[in-house]
Formats: structure tokens, C-alpha cells, sequence
């Protein structure tokens, strides 16, 4: 009960005296009240009504009837000359308040009716006989459906809940059903706050397919909040259920997932989690979310052959858990990254042999996380030209005498360049590894289909092979084994148009 003090006639209102005269008792009530004398002359409650008459025999009765999906408050005043206290209960327990003389009591918690039960019970009123007693219940439908009335207890018929509800609960009414308009890919966040004046506490569930997937309570004066993430394959009805005691208001937005797109509040829904289901993207940077049953995203992008492609992770501060990310090329994995909550990986650089095309695959996994992924792709630069050197000699790359670059990778095992002497003499062919390169570099120089000498270079080292060479006469220089950036220098008196080259080679 809440509690004020009064004289019994603070906090009531209601219908004007029907009579206009002086009551029985020669004490006209003239604020509204209903007067009436022994054991009251009405046997329902009208509800807005303001009773207050002397009880003659200490007490009276009246029969409560509140409809299903209403809400019924009530409030008993004892007059500061009273007695002693005054009481109003209904047998069944529903209603129940106790006025000390010169107070006013109201219900602590309204008397709430489900969607699917009213009540029907006996009102009694007690007190001292020679004392006064004053009350008024008052009943008022419940707001959680559009046009008024209690949201179901039962998933059956379930009020549409597009935005925000306010909604009480308690009595007979312990539940409350909401259909939430949720697409597959979605994003879910639901609010839930309880105001300061109410007792006990909300609390709200997610559910799915007859599955709890999230919940959270709200005490008095409190607000929580939770989100969840819906996968491709997770269309269809999705509920949000409401149960406790005491007023709410439950808050439920959607969003597509950001899954591809180049901003977090972006994207039309999650990538899939397989080849068939995956997301075409274009190289750039783009956004993805991983959480609850959506564990894992694929994407796809086109390559260029005899091209590089480039890969770095990034995860969101707030996120809960890290992520991770491999390529996939004709199903075979070629490389993969991670990142944890707030961090970046490492860069993921793969080089491929001019007879890949086609597309690749990203595939991320991980619990709870936004991620960030950065993807490049482009034409190699072995000798200083767009594309791949080639993997045989056949397809070997012509170039000039100097310098020039290339590169090398796990789906570019080997490159080949063709050059063809100006006159006659001595010429080197020197091959500087690149100080990252992961693997040792081996090359030979053939001459007239015919191998004339071979050599390594280690990461940051160089080494050289000297050549007597017959004008216009075509060698190839083959290369395999080395992973990353290198330098071929071809120069001597069988070159003398030979110059140093100043392209920068290409470094992933």
C-alpha cells in the first residue's frame, strides 16, 4: 500500500452528489462522494465512483467485476475522527487495503486482468461501527494493443510490436506476448525499462522457433538492454515476451546486418555461411557481424589472374570475441588472419600464376564480434609490366636489360623472362631477394633451350651468374622456390642499353 496522510477527502474524485440535497447524515458530501448509510444500496461497484457513507454495522459488501485486460486502482480513506482503521479486501485476495484514521491508502500494484480472464469476487468493506469510510476503485483497459486491451498471455494472437510498447503487468496477468517483424539477416535490440515507482521487476526474452536465444530484467527505475543476431537461414516469427509484475516499456528495433557493406549502419542482411549462400563484394573495405547462431560469413570477389590480392581484419572495440578470416581458392585454403577486439591483423598478401581466375572466397568465423575487412586486388608488376611473369617458358615475359622486379607466392610457385642480347659479350644476371621474402630463391639461365648455370639468394642477400654471350641470341631466366619480393639485374657489354631501372618492386 501506499500511504498519504488527509482528512479523507485528499486524492478522490468522482461523479457529482446524484441528489444535489444534504445526505441522510445531514453532512452533505458535496466533493463528488456517493453518500450511503448502513450496509450501502448498490450491490456492484461502479467503478470512478467516490463511496463514502458511516458504517452502521461495521462493515458492507459489493460485488467486483473487472473485465479481462483491464486495469483496476483503488483508493481507501479513514477520516481523522474515525475510531480506529478502515479496510477494503475482496475474498479472493485480489484487493486488499488497510486506512489507518487520517490516512489515505491506495494499491500498490493495480489489479491487472489478462486478455483471457476476468474477475469475480466479493468487495467487503470493514470497519468500527460509527465511523466513516471512504473509497473509489477505478478501471481503466490495458494499452498494449493498438486500439486498447491486454496483449496475449500465449503466443496465439500475439500483439504486433513494431517500435515501442507500454505495458503493465500483475494479478492475473503475468505474461505478455509481442510478434516482432524480424527479416532473415536481421539485427534485433530490445529495450526494457521499469519506472521508479513500481515494485518488483520486468523482465523481456527473445525467443525463436519455441527457443529462448536472449533475455534481461529491469528493476524499478532501471533500464537493460540486449541485442541478437539473426542468421540467413532464420526467417520467419520471432517473439518477444514480457513477463514480471508492474509497468514497462519494452523498445524493439531491426536492422539488416552491415554484412559487406562500407558502413556499419549499412548492408541488407548476413553474407551466409557457405558458397551457396556467400556474398559477392568488390575490393574495398567493408563491415560484417558475427553472433549467436550466425557464427560464420562468406563472401566472394572476383581475381585477376596472374594478380595479388591483398587481406587485413580488423575488430571493433566493443565487440565480445575475435574474429577470423581465410581465403579460399578452388576450395583450398591459401592463407588466414585473426584479430581480437580492438586490434588489426597482420596483412594476408597472396601472388597468383597467370592461369588462375576465376573468383575466391573469404570465409570469417568467430562469436560476438563487428569486424572491419580491407581487401585489394590488382595485376602483379613482375618486370615492371602489368602481370604475371609466367610459369613456363612458354609464357615466359619478355623484358629490357637493368632492373626490374617480381614477386612470388604460394599460388605463383615459378616466373619466367625472356631477353635477347644486343651484341656479343659477357653479361650477369643477379637476383637480390627481398629482405621479407619467407623462402630461399633459386634461378637458372637457359640458352638455346639448354641450362648454362643456376644460383640462390636467401632473404636480403644477392647473388649472380656471369654469361658469354653471342649477339642476338635469346636467354631465359627462370625462377622457383622463393616466396616474396625480388630484383633481377641483366646487364653487361652484351646489354650496353642496360640502365638501372628505378621501379619500386612490389612488396605485399
Amino acid at each position: 500500500m501506499r500511504s498519504s496522510s488527509s482528512d479523507a477527502g485528499n486524492g478522490f474524485s468522482g461523479n457529482e452528489d446524484p441528489d444535489g440535497a444534504d445526505d441522510p447524515d445531514g453532512q452533505d458530501q458535496g466533493d463528488g462522494a456517493v453518500a450511503v448509510s448502513g450496509q450501502a444500496p448498490v450491490a456492484a461497484i461502479e467503478f470512478g465512483t467516490v463511496y463514502e457513507y458511516v458504517l452502521v454495522e461495521g462493515s458492507a459488501q459489493y460485488t467486483l467485476s473487472v473485465p479481462p485486460g483491464s486495469v483496476l486502482t483503488g483508493l481507501l480513506g479513514s477520516p481523522a475522527g474515525n475510531t480506529s482503521g478502515v479496510s477494503l479486501f475482496a475474498n479472493d485476495g485480489s484487493v486488499s487495503l488497510f486506512a489507518e484514521p487520517g490516512n489515505e491508502e491506495e494499491l500498490d500494484l493495480p489489479l491487472v486482468t489478462s486478455a483471457e480472464d476476468g474477475i469475480e469476487t466479493q468487495l467487503m468493506v470493514q470497519g468500527f461501527p460509527g465511523d466513516t469510510i471512504r473509497f473509489a476503485l477505478d478501471l481503466a483497459p490495458q494499452t498494449e494493443l493498438p486500439d486498447g486491451g491486454d496483449a496475449p498471455a500465449i503466443l496465439t494472437g500475439a500483439a504486433e510490436l513494431d517500435g515501442t510498447a507500454e505495458g503493465i503487468l500483475g494479478g492475473l496477468d503475468t505474461t505478455d506476448y509481442y510478434a516482432i517483424d524480424v527479416d532473415a539477416g536481421d539485427m534485433i535490440s530490445v529495450e526494457l525499462s521499469s519506472p521508479p515507482a513500481e515494485y518488483g521487476s520486468v523482465s523481456a526474452s527473445i525467443e525463436y522457433n519455441g527457443q529462448r536465444r536472449e533475455g534481461l530484467t529491469a528493476q524499478a527505475g532501471g533500464t537493460e538492454d540486449v541485442s541478437h543476431v539473426v542468421s540467413h537461414a532464420e526467417g520467419g516469427d520471432w517473439f518477444l515476451v514480457v513477463s514480471g509484475g508492474g509497468r514497462y516499456t519494452a523498445t524493439v528495433t531491426t536492422q539488416p546486418q552491415p554484412d559487406g557493406a562500407s558502413a556499419r549502419d549499412g548492408g541488407s542482411g548476413d553474407a551466409g555461411d557457405s558458397l551457396a549462400d556467400a556474398l559477392t563484394v568488390e575490393p574495398g573495405t567493408f563491415f560484417g557481424v558475427l553472433g549467436n547462431n550466425d557464427d560464420a560469413d562468406m563472401f566472394t570477389f572476383d581475381l585477376v589472374a596472374g594478380g595479388q590480392i591483398g587481406l587485413t581484419m580488423s575488430v571493433v572495440p566493443e565487440s565480445e570475441g575475435g574474429a577470423n578470416a581465410r581465403i579460399l581458392i578452388n576450395g583450398t585454403e591459401e592463407g588466414r588472419i585473426s584479430a581480437q577486439p580492438g586490434g588489426t591483423s597482420d596483412p594476408l598478401a597472396l601472388l597468383l600464376a597467370g592461369d588462375v581466375s576465376g573468383s575466391a572466397a573469404i570465409e570469417v568465423w568467430g562469436s560476438e564480434a563487428i569486424y572491419e575487412l580491407t581487401l585489394t586486388t590488382g595485376a602483379q608488376n613482375d618486370g615492371g609490366s602489368s602481370g604475371d611473369a609466367g610459369g613456363d617458358a612458354a609464357s615466359a615475359k619478355a623484358v629490357d636489360p637493368g632492373t626490374f622486379p617480381g614477386a612470388m607466392g604460394s599460388d605463383d610457385p615459378a616466373d619466367f623472362y625472356t631477353i635477347t642480347s644486343e651484341v656479343g659479350g659477357p653479361a650477369t644476371v643477379s637476383l637480390a631477394a627481398d629482405p621479407t621474402a619467407e623462402q630461399t630463391y633459386n634461378y637458372r639461365v637457359f640458352v638455346d633451350g639448354s641450362e648454362i648455370a643456376r644460383a640462390t639468394s636467401a632473404a636480403g642477400g644477392t647473388s649472380t651468374i656471369e654469361l658469354e654471350l653471342e649477339p642476338d641470341t635469346e636467354i631465359v631466366i627462370e625462377l622457383w622456390g622463393g616466396r616474396g619480393p625480388y630484383e633481377i639485374t641483366v646487364a653487361g657489354d652484351a646489354f650496353p642499353s642496360a640502365g638501372q631501372d628505378t621501379t619500386e618492386p612490389v612488396i605485399d
